[in-house]
């Protein structure tokens, strides 16, 4: 079992900001895509609607960015589609997600296949760009405990 208060002590183990993480868990519970009790076990769909909307660089809008990277496509099959796939089996975990701030776009980088899956348009940033790094160990650990219902 991982609730919302649990995954945010593990992302925040990871680099994540404890606080601004805690803000972007409190719009996506206003908009229902997570329990608002932060106690509450999540399901796979809520882990990663927490995933993604943790990565969001204004954290007050992160249920928008959680449901628009989440709606990004790759060979006809959403980002939330995939993610939640890895979430349910633990046994594949990709190596890591990188999620693009200034554009609609994510990298997921695959333990066995050369070629990453790009969700999303191409797009040129001209120079710096931001990004969050989920790392396959932390999906791996998320997966496992999605999966503990005790």
């Amino acid at each position: 079992m991982i609730s919302t208060s649990t995954a945010i002590k593990h992302l925040a183990g990871q680099g994540g900001n404890p606080v601004k993480m805690t803000i972007a868990a409190d719009a996506l519970a206003a908009a229902g895509l997570v329990p608002t009790d932060d106690r509450q076990p999540l399901n796979a769909e809520q882990a990663v609607a927490l995933l993604l909307g943790c990565c969001s660089p204004i954290p007050e809008d992160a249920a928008q960015f959680a449901l628009e990277r989440g709606a990004l496509h790759c060979d006809n099959v959403s980002l939330r589609a995939v993610m939640v796939g890895h979430l349910s089996d633990a046994s594949n975990p990709p190596a890591a997600v990188h999620i693009l701030h200034q554009q609609p776009h994510v990298v997921i980088y695959s333990m066995t296949d050369e070629v990453p899956a790009e969700f999303g348009s191409a797009f040129s940033c001209g120079g710096f760009r931001t990004e969050t790094i989920i790392s396959g160990g932390l999906l791996s650990l998320m997966a496992m405990k999605l999966k503990d219902q005790s």
